[in-house]
């Protein structure tokens, strides 16, 4: 999936609105052009338009808006974020005091976790006692032949294992599931955190150090100091053998076929068959590996490692995982290293907002309908249509006019455009969440209860239909994205709002704010990831040789450009 940075100034987002309707008009008009949907009030007057257009229209907004200490950039996806986050808050609040909702209801189920989360009394209370349980199955780990069970299970329960695994579209068979292995196991973002030189990373990674051993000292490990380091090691070995960054936006070389006899060969330490059959894909018998030596590299760590190697790993990683949900001196510990250090930030965000997130990743769609019901107009799905299809049709007709592009290509390229599939606002059909559990005053066994309703779902796939009609964000998410695999474009009903979409705006405004977000969408399906796929969301080269090698010189220039600016020393 490929969705819009999320770091967009709300002023650059000014231009976008008014630049069709304010640069031909004088500053004494400018006020007017809210009747529009275009909002003046950031507009600085005192300068003129033709001598700085930014300024003009930005000025007031850069002047008197400074950014939250519990954000670490601000602009106008984060603004609509938080108008979405305050709609959502009322909607959860509402069902968390509703005294006559019927226990198992979606809407009694959302007011539920969302009092499971706002009972800080209790949790204060309770401690580190939801995780008992879980660590006495970690404590369980008696030998490495146990690791395949336990990588299972702890990958249900969304608890980071080193052994990525998820069911997915067949990126070249996009009409069947398959499923995919992937490196993972790490703590921190990537490889280079663990091995880059300079003081920053140092610094990083002393902090990461400290955190694991805060972690520990606070469950009571017996020796949280040499677990840390165990595992600091444990990780910076899976490190080595993790692809960068760069490497594995390769679609090509990160789609490697293997039977599960071969997975066996490349690494015989592990017991793939058991892994599968626990993770309840017991049944297949092929399956992608984005990084066969990640899993060659994997099974040498395996061989070299010790099971209190992994009990002090997947001990820490089930605290980390918990500990925003735990007690005050855990969600203490975990916002300083992965809010303070790795962001930035000042303060934590509010309780009440983390309480909408909880209910937001386990309940997004029932959610999301009650959002849509409360602040989606449904003529805003018509008009949105409208401008797709137009700007659609615009980009077919420029695709006509590149010059460097041949006939051949031209042709395929405007068949695949025309194969685009749009969503726009919500789902026709909504997630059901019967088979979801929760229970009143049970935060953490809610969580990861919600982790394995979702995963189940994920595993439900194999062997089914692929299902086109299903969405990859909640209507409630300010943002939207291009799927090369589904080849659609989705639009979800909180970015069809003001200032990117409003329904009783001029055309104009609308095609300059939301309508570069259509277009940098649609751009998705043909920039250097998504043009590998075609019009049904496969993965194969339909481009001439020639094409493409025009391509990725026009590409490498733009690459030489961006690598020529350094606004930080």
């Amino acid at each position: 999936m490929f969705v819009l940075q999320q770091r967009l100034e709300r002023s650059f987002a000014r231009i976008l609105g008014v630049i069709l309707v304010s640069a031909t008009l004088p500053a004494a008009l400018a006020a007017q052009g809210t009747a529009l949907g275009v909002d003046t009030t950031n507009f600085d007057t005192s300068v003129r338009p033709k001598d700085d257009f930014f300024e003009y229209v930005n000025g007031t907004w850069l002047e008197e808006t400074e950014i939250p200490d519990d954000r670490s950039s601000y602009g106008a996806f984060v603004e609509l974020r938080e108008e979405s986050e305050r709609a959502l808050r009322a909607i959860v609040e509402e069902a968390a005091a509703a005294n006559d909702s019927q226990p198992g209801t979606d809407l009694w189920k959302v007011g539920a976790l969302y009092r499971s989360f706002m009972d800080t009394g209790r949790i204060e209370e309770l401690g580190i006692t939801p995780v008992q349980p879980y660590m006495a199955q970690v404590e369980a780990i008696d030998d490495i032949g146990d690791l395949a069970g336990a990588f299972a299970h702890f990958r249900k329960l969304g608890i980071t294992t080193p052994l990525g695994f998820y069911v997915g579209q067949d990126a070249k068979a996009s009409d069947t599931y398959i499923v995919y292995f992937s490196q993972s196991g790490l703590g921190l973002p990537d490889r280079d955190y663990y091995f880059r030189e300079g003081a920053e990373f140092d610094e990083t990674r002393a902090a990461y150090l400290a955190y694991i051993e805060d972690l520990l000292r606070l469950a009571d490990h017996e020796d949280p100091a040499a677990a840390a380091e165990r595992i600091m090691a444990l990780e910076s070995r899976l490190a080595e053998y993790h692809w960068e960054r760069a490497r594995n936006r390769d679609r090509n070389a990160t789609y490697n076929r293997f039977t599960v006899a071969e997975l066996q060969e490349l690494s015989p330490v592990f017991d793939w068959s058991t892994f599968l059959t626990e993770a309840g894909a017991g049944e297949v018998d092929e399956v992608i590996v984005r990084q066969p030596d990640y899993i060659e590299g994997m099974n040498e760590v395996l061989a070299a490692s010790s099971p209190q190697d992994w009990r002090d790993y997947f001990t820490f990683h089930l605290l980390d995982a918990a500990a925003p949900y735990l007690s005050s001196e855990f969600v203490k510990s975990h916002f300083e290293f992965h809010g303070s250090t790795m962001q930035g930030l000042e303060v934590n965000r509010p309780r009440w907002k983390r309480g909408v997130d909880v209910v937001d990743g386990l309940m997004g769609e029932a959610l999301g309908r009650m959002y849509v019901e409360r602040h989606f107009q449904p003529e805003a799905r018509a008009r949105m249509q409208e401008l797709v299809d137009n700007l659609r049709a615009a980009f077919a007709e420029g695709i006509g006019t590149l010059e460097w592009m041949s006939p051949e290509t031209q042709a395929a390229a405007r068949a695949k455009l025309a194969k685009f599939n749009t969503k726009i606002g919500y789902p026709d059909e909504w997630q059901d969440y019967s088979a979801l559990e929760v229970r009143e005053g049970d935060l953490v066994g809610n969580l990861l209860r919600g982790s394995e309703f979702g995963y189940n779902e994920m595993i439900d796939h194999l062997g089914e239909p692929v299902d086109r009609e299903e969405w990859g964000m909640t209507p409630q998410t300010v943002n939207a994205y291009y799927s090369s695999t589904m080849n659609e474009i989705v639009f979800p009903a909180a970015i069809l709002q003001p200032p990117f979409f409003n329904v009783a705006a001029d055309d104009a405004v609308n095609y300059g704010a939301i309508g570069a977000v259509i277009g940098h969408e649609i751009s998705h399906g043909f920039d250097d990831q998504g043009r590998k796929s075609d019009g049904d969301g496969n993965l194969r080269d339909w481009w001439t040789a020639e094409d493409a090698a025009a391509f990725e010189a026009r590409a490498d220039r733009l690459v030489e450009q961006y690598n020529s600016y350094n606004p930080v020393d």
